[in-house]
């Protein structure tokens, strides 16, 4: 390592340059974070990164079990940070990428209209639990606003309730991907949904910072919504649920002429939506019209 530079100062400058130019980096710092204390553990004074130090990473990972998808997640943050040192004049050891299998390509599951009915009908039938008092209340509104809005799972899982102007009808969406903010208006139907769960919910406790909000005042987590998600569709839940792991890539095609879709929203004739939804994040997209809302 050049002089007076450490392996944990080169992961903090990493870290720092990758947020400047809009990347939030934050799972990858958690993953760099692991491998200084796995190196400087396994390979005590070593400040910088070698084939045995990257090898014996790859070694610890295989032996937890993990998926290739997984060993992807923890050597790419790695190889990233051999070519920041590179770019430095630092030697590094920086693995091939044809080093590690790829991983299989999902394959994505094509909801029925059947399964869209079944799934808006399971949300309405959440019921009170004194565990977690609001459950019952937030799970109908939650999934119908990330399928109207073509919100992302943690878009609408953060957004506070001052981000949500229910006589407008507007969410404002804050720090999203790429760092960036956008409004995204809600149609009649779902904007009069939410102002009924506004009023149900205001001034309960848990409920004066997020608006659909999780336990003990935080927001809600990717695994609580993605443990919920398989709950509804009747799907038993993932070994990684725990983990804070999002439910698997979803693709809804819904074509169709002057009908409801499954969650009770008009549809007109030239509207083709695609609901996606891609672990970690979830997303919708339209073409060519605009949507109405799930009501």
């Amino acid at each position: 390592m050049s002089a007076g530079i450490t392996l944990s100062d080169a992961i903090t400058a990493l870290v720092a340059e990758k947020r400047a130019v809009g990347y939030k980096y934050h799972a990858e710092q958690q993953v760099l974070a692991r491998f200084e204390a796995f190196s400087r553990s396994e390979f005590p004074g070593l400040d910088t990164l070698t084939e045995a130090s990257v090898q014996a990473w790859i070694v610890a990972a295989r032996r937890r079990g993990v998926t290739p998808a997984t060993l992807q997640g923890l050597i790419a943050p790695v190889r990233e940070l051999a070519r920041w040192l590179g770019r430095r004049g630092v030697a590094a050891y920086l693995l091939p990428r044809s080093a590690l299998p790829r991983p299989a390509r999902y394959v994505p599951h094509i909801y029925t209209d059947r399964e869209l009915t079944a799934l808006f009908t399971q949300t309405d039938r959440c019921h009170y639990c004194s565990q977690v008092p609001l459950r019952h209340l937030v799970m109908p509104v939650l999934f119908r606003t990330i399928y109207a809005c073509g919100l992302r799972c943690s878009e609408a899982r953060l957004l506070r309730v001052g981000d949500v102007d229910i006589d407008a009808g507007v969410l404002q969406i804050r720090d999203a991907k790429g760092g960036k903010d956008r409004q995204v208006p809600v149609y009649e139907a779902l904007r009069a949904r939410l102002a009924r769960y506004h009023a149900q919910t205001a001034g309960q406790p848990d409920r004066w910072e997020w608006f659909f909000p999780g336990s003990g005042g935080r927001p809600l987590t990717l695994g609580n919504v993605g443990h919920n998600f398989r709950r509804f569709c009747g799907r038993p839940a993932s070994p990684t649920a725990g983990a804070g792991t999002a439910p698997g890539c979803t693709i809804c095609a819904i074509r169709s002429r002057s009908t409801t879709c499954g969650c009770g929203s008009p549809r007109d004739t030239t509207s083709v939506r695609y609901c996606r939804c891609c672990r970690p994040t979830w997303a919708i997209r339209r073409w060519p019209t605009p949507p109405t809302t799930c009501t």
